[in-house]
Parts: C-alpha cells; structure tokens; sequence
C-alpha cells in the first residue's frame, strides 16, 4: 500500500490524499480522497473518488491488513480534522 499526501501549501484549504490498495489480483485499486474549504458555506467538503480498472467491479474487497492500513490513511485524515 502507497499512501501520498499532497497537503496544500495553505494550512486547511485544501487536503489530498491518494491511496494505493492495488494488489496482483486486483491492479490500480487507488482510492483518493480530497478535502477542501468551501468560502461560500464557510465548511469542510470531502470528495472520495475509487478508480477501479474495472467499473463493473463495485465491490472492495481487503484481507486484514489492507483493511488496518487503509484505517490508518483515513484516521490521519479524521486525526486532522479533530485538531482544527
């Protein structure tokens, strides 16, 4: 698993962050999710975009320890946003 955390150079304006869960059976599984602070509501927006090879293919399916790893990708984004 790849995680890439591409923080703008603005604290809090916008967050990206894109992680590879691909594997030999199920290649490009990369998961990206963007943060951004949207002026006109004055909140946070969070976008998750999953691009899949296949599109017929909804399902994502992790053994154990892509699970735990994809948890921690999304608890330091959760760990971000507790500590605006």
């Amino acid at each position: 698993m790849v995680i890439t955390n591409l923080d703008s150079e603005y604290e809090y304006t916008n967050d990206f962050i894109s992680i590879d869960l691909s594997n030999p059976s199920h290649p490009n599984r990369i998961l990206d999710i963007y943060g951004r602070f949207n002026h006109s509501t004055n909140e946070y927006e969070y976008n998750i975009q999953a691009q899949w090879i296949n599109h017929e293919e909804r399902t994502l399916e992790l053994d154990e320890k892509l699970f735990l790893d994809f948890a921690k990708a999304v608890n330091k984004i959760a760990e971000k946003i507790l500590n605006r």
